[in-house]
């Protein structure tokens, strides 16, 4: 449930219903279970032992959750300290989660490739390093990745623009985040709903595939 604070339609109460496991579809996983999907994952409990050392601390960021298709894309950055008065955290991880699937990577953009495909995080961008000019966020929906998401039977153009869609609802997304336009992430979320939609469906009808959109079987 969300409360619009946008003065076009301020105090407006949205409410997102999720699957059902009594109309038979697959039940979205809620934070708990994501979390314990986080902490169980091969690629985050070996890196846990190097986090886990004398000489740092690891912190888990917020986990961030966006509506998206029939369920939440799960966000969740890690960061580690040194151990000592004059460190600050820094970036060592990203998690991301939609569906049974889990992306993990040094960057935002490489945790979205494994979850949604190669080329998928594209559209994400990476704050300056201090004494670096800052760049605007593109305003051009990205080039379609050369490389085509996996199952997807290779060659779907469908496939390909729902790809290219949900990099370019996540680079206005991004932009809108960083003028703090309300109304402009609010279609941009939606845009990104779409988009998700879209991939799913042209996923199921591709050759070879049977995976079908998330609201039956979440993931692919």
């Amino acid at each position: 449930m969300s409360v619009s604070s946008d003065p076009a339609d301020y105090g407006k109460i949205r409410v997102l219903q999720l699957p059902s496991a009594a109309t038979g579809a697959t039940q979205v996983d809620g934070p708990v279970q994501v979390q314990n999907r986080f902490q169980s994952d091969p690629r985050v409990a070996q890196d846990r032992t190097l986090f886990n050392n004398p000489n740092v601390i690891p912190i888990y960021g917020n986990l961030i959750t966006l509506p998206v298709a029939d369920g939440f894309l799960y966000v969740e950055p890690v960061y580690i300290r040194q151990r000592n008065q004059n460190s600050y955290p820094q970036l060592a991880r990203v998690l991301v989660s939609y569906g049974p699937k889990v992306g993990y990577g040094a960057t935002l953009q490489e945790a979205l490739d494994q979850v949604f495909g190669a080329g998928t995080g594209e559209a994400t961008t990476t704050p300056p390093q201090a004494g670096q000019p800052t760049t605007t966020p593109p305003t051009t929906p990205p080039t379609t990745p050369t490389t085509p998401p996996p199952n997807n039977g290779g060659g779907n153009a469908a496939l390909d623009k729902a790809v290219t869609d949900i990099q370019a609802a996540l680079a206005k997304l991004k932009a809108a985040q960083q003028s703090g336009n309300f109304a402009d992430q609010g279609a941009a979320l939606a845009a990104l709903d779409a988009a998700a939609k879209a991939y799913e469906a042209a996923k199921t009808a591709a050759p070879g595939s049977s995976t079908p959109p998330p609201s039956t079987q979440p993931g692919g």
